[in-house]
């Protein structure tokens, strides 16, 4: 991924940019590096939810921005439990899609102030989705026999739409953008620090 980033800042005439591969939860940047720090369609794969923020948070100014982009979980438990199954049997590295709410109280509880949030829905090619990960026969058989299950339900089904003679499936999408006040005297109220990711989804 990062060779294909380089190749396409130099096919855009990008030269002030940097890339760099490193451990997330243990990034080797300075403390208030950077006056914005962005993560983008990464929070479901991960597993240290905390960690990793709070490594946002160091390496950021402060009054520095704080941004999440993220696919968030659906409303629908049980529609929610079908595409965490796809999605886990399209792409492995998939760990979990959390709730607005969840992201909402990160900042939350974090003293990042919340500037801004956006909610969309968006409609993946769902044969393009597939391919972007490398599929055995096994797990082609076994998303074959999932997309079975849910193109029959009748709640399920309704995420699922034709477009162009192709199958298409709705996904939300959130982002989230906040200042990191931590250092500034603030008259927050630490009400809601106390819950749990399982309250969230």
């Amino acid at each position: 991924m990062i060779e294909l980033a380089k190749k396409k800042a130099i096919s855009n005439s990008v030269n002030n940019i940097y890339f760099k591969c490193d451990d997330i939860e243990n990034l080797q940047f300075e403390d208030s590096t950077f006056s914005i720090v962005v993560c983008k369609s990464a929070y479901h794969h991960l597993i240290k939810y905390d960690k990793v923020f709070s490594e946002m948070i160091r390496y950021s100014k402060n009054d520095g921005r704080i941004s999440i982009q993220d696919i968030i979980s659906y409303e629908d438990n049980r529609v929610n439990t079908f595409f965490e199954k796809l999605e886990k049997q399209i792409d492995r590295s998939h760990n979990r899609a959390l709730s607005k709410e969840y992201f909402d109280n990160l900042f939350y509880r974090n003293r990042i102030e919340i500037l801004k949030t956006c909610e969309i829905e968006i409609e993946l090619n769902l044969y393009e989705y597939i391919n972007h990960a490398i599929q055995s026969e096994a797990n082609l058989a076994n998303i074959d026999h999932l997309l079975d299950y849910g193109l029959n339900d009748s709640v399920i089904s309704k995420l699922f739409i034709i477009i162009h003679d192709e199958l298409y499936f709705k996904k939300r999408v959130y982002l989230i953008i906040g200042e990191n006040i931590q250092n500034a005297v603030t008259g927050l109220q630490g009400g809601t620090v106390g819950r749990t990711l399982s309250e969230y989804g």
